[in-house]
């Protein structure tokens, strides 16, 4: 975002707070576990058009 240290170059005028915020679900069967998880942020930089919105998914299991 910041562009090149030593010269001019491309840069974005960015945002100096930024909230973050997730939600998730976990299902535990016998020894297996299977998550879902969302995550919402503000958007970080002027001009961006759309706030950043991602998720995970993850399967575990114990030994």
């Amino acid at each position: 975002l910041d562009g090149n240290t030593f010269r001019d170059s491309h840069s974005v005028d960015k945002r100096h707070v930024v909230a973050y915020g997730g939600y998730g679900i976990a299902v535990m069967r016998g020894r297996w576990k299977f998550a879902m998880a969302r995550y919402h942020s503000t958007r970080e930089f002027n001009g961006q058009r759309e706030a950043p919105v991602f998720g995970s998914f993850t399967i575990s299991r114990s030994l």
